[in-house]
């Protein structure tokens, strides 16, 4: 009778091992994404391997053994067994669908979030793997939870500054408020190109070329002007004076025909010319126009 549960559970495995290599190779082919040929390709062998390991492990139950040697060692550890080929299989199978997401979605999603990311899902499952084979060999789970817990409360306190940065990292990452290559302007007037957004720190250099370090949980608290955003035209306003007894319609068409020369300028039909004000001293005048790069803003001023 265990025999023939066993060849059972054998004959169940070389048919999903042979469905997949014929039938679900060849489908997840035709599919545009490569992540269904990960998945089909990394359990294919695992779950055979697996269900193998359960035939033998139910096929052990039926026996009706006298020997307490196979109930205390050869199952738990064809337990063990399983628990690992699981555990590895999530672990290989998480690392290559986040690698094979970052590469199809590269400018949208930060290289260093995918690595926090792998890096949190591989010690969630080997502490889950943990906690299950503690549970097989009959050892106590509590003491282990708790210990775990005092650590975690004890390590919270001590690298509370460096957690926040990390959190307020993954956070400025995942909003996509900037990104590297971006000009932004902080809060407090710095402004600079994004060289490096890191898990604690973002990385600016300065029109002075000056090296800026500003650390996350800072940075994620401050009102920051992007000039990448929503795209790449930026509208300069350029306030332009003029003596009194000025020809009004002669300042616009001068001013006009200056910004049509330039090889900056954008959306030409946007380009104004706003009497703003009489001044004490003068006409005071705007002049409004889009040029094709926010980076060119100061020559286009000049």
């Amino acid at each position: 009778y265990a025999i023939s549960i066993f060849l059972i559970y054998l004959v169940i495995a070389k048919t999903i091992l042979f469905i997949f290599k014929t039938y679900f190779t060849e489908v997840v082919k035709k599919t545009k994404t490569k992540m269904d040929d990960i998945i089909v390709e990394r359990i294919e062998y695992p779950l055979s391997w697996s269900i193998i390991l359960l035939g033998i492990l139910i096929s052990l139950n039926a026996i009706d053994y006298t020997q307490i040697y196979a109930q205390a060692y050869i199952i738990p550890i064809i337990k063990t067994l399983i628990v690992a080929i699981v555990i590895h299989t999530l672990i290989k199978l998480t690392d290559d669908l986040l690698e094979e997401w970052w590469k199809e979605t590269p400018t949208t999603v930060n290289e260093d979030i995918i690595q926090i990311t792998s890096n949190f899902i591989k010690i969630l499952f080997i502490f889950i793997g943990l906690v299950i084979l503690l549970a097989i060999w009959g050892l106590n789970i509590k003491s282990l939870l708790l210990s775990v817990g005092i650590i975690s409360v004890i390590l919270g306190f001590a690298l509370k500054g460096t957690l926040d940065n990390i959190f307020s990292g993954i956070s400025l990452m995942l909003e996509h408020s900037f990104r590297v290559g971006d000009v932004i302007k902080l809060e407090t007037n710095e402004v600079g190109e994004v060289l490096h957004i890191g898990l604690r720190s973002t990385k600016i250099k300065t029109y002075d070329n000056e090296l800026l370090v500003v650390p996350n949980s800072v940075l994620g608290n401050m009102r920051i002007i992007n000039y990448a955003k929503p795209d790449n035209n930026l509208r300069v306003v350029l306030p332009v004076n003029v003596v009194y007894g000025s020809d009004i319609e002669k300042v616009k068409k001068v001013l006009l025909s200056a910004v049509k020369v330039m090889k900056q300028i954008s959306m030409p039909n946007m380009t104004k010319v706003i009497l703003v004000k009489m001044g004490e001293y003068s006409l005071d005048f705007k002049l409004l126009f889009f040029i094709d790069d926010y980076k060119n803003k100061y020559l286009a001023e000049s």
